[in-house]
């Protein structure tokens, strides 16, 4: 008869971690395909505006970030060239 110890460590090995992970792709798919609203390619489309939408947040930010760098650096420029 094994120990708890033994058992705890039997749980640890590398196949029962695979087990487990596998276990668990397999309900989240399952469910996913279950309960999703949309079909694959309504989801795709979605997803593929929401991306397009955060890039052009993002590179509007960057660009507004870069916009208010870009006059402090020019006037550095012009404060640095006579000394």
């Amino acid at each position: 008869m094994l120990c708890r110890r033994d058992r705890i460590a039997d749980a640890r090995t590398p196949g029962s971690f695979l087990a487990g992970c596998l276990v668990g792709m397999a309900v989240g798919v399952a469910v996913g395909i279950l309960l999703a609203p949309d079909s694959g390619q309504s989801t795709r489309g979605r997803m593929a505006r929401r991306a397009g939408q955060t890039r052009d947040q993002v590179m509007d930010a960057v660009g507004g970030i870069i916009g208010r760098r870009e006059p402090r650096g020019a006037e550095a420029e012009v404060e640095v060239d006579p000394v």
